[in-house]
């Protein structure tokens, strides 16, 4: 909302305790200052002076959306006549990691009804720069569970859908907290084609969300807030 330039205080992951410095710096490398870059914001050195302190949760995106009913995003044209399914499969909280059955399940229905679909795997190593990722990410429909690369979408226009909310109880107590995010909700500013599914990512439930979407349906779940 009108800042161009971000500084970066520390030199790790303070919270990520499971992290070594050079999965920190990587991910500065390969994560944050790309998405820096795409978002048209500058990382400059900290001067010591105090500013705006913005945390890395999507709470603050909330209370800027109350105070402005509107966010920044990322800039949405469709320029793929395809879907993505974005893959999960990390060392960290393996619990939420891709279904990859199931999704092939879904990759094979969607292929079948004639779609071109794009896998993309959230990697650690060598991973799909942001980019190309973002780019697409231009496209009919992006699917996906609760993983980095969704924030992109989250804060933007692009249409998806995010299976696998909550998580466990431990993930229940992080997006209540930290991203103001209770059960059965969607973020407020989310557009019709956007679609966060609170259970797990079995073929039913994918392909469920994805025919509502297809066919405008609207969700019955409530938007956060």
């Amino acid at each position: 909302m009108g800042h161009k330039q971000a500084a970066i205080f520390g030199d790790k992951f303070k919270w990520k305790r499971d992290y070594t410095d050079e999965t920190a710096k990587r991910r500065l490398q390969n994560i944050v200052y790309p998405i820096a870059e795409l978002a048209g914001l500058e990382i400059a050195p900290p001067d010591g002076k105090k500013k705006l302190l913005c945390p890395h949760t999507l709470h603050a995106v909330q209370m800027i959306y109350r105070q402005h009913s509107r966010i920044w995003k990322f800039p949405y044209e469709k320029k793929h006549d395809h879907i993505t399914i974005t893959i999960r499969e990390s060392w960290r909280n393996k619990h939420r990691n891709s279904n990859r059955a199931e999704w092939e399940k879904f990759k094979v229905w969607a292929e079948e009804r004639g779609e071109k679909v794009v896998v993309l795997e959230d990697q650690e190593e060598n991973p799909i720069s942001i980019k190309d990722r973002w780019d697409l990410y231009q496209c009919k429909m992006n699917l996906m569970v609760n993983n980095g690369p969704a924030l992109m979408l989250i804060l933007s226009d692009a249409p998806y859908i995010i299976m696998g909310y909550p998580g466990n109880a431990h993930d229940v107590y992080l997006l209540s907290v930290h991203h103001w995010l209770w059960r059965n909700a969607q973020y407020p500013w989310a557009n019709k084609n956007q679609r966060l599914v609170w259970k797990k990512d079995t073929f039913e439930a994918i392909s469920r969300c994805y025919l509502a979407i297809e066919a405008g349906g609207v969700s019955k779940e409530r938007p956060a807030g």
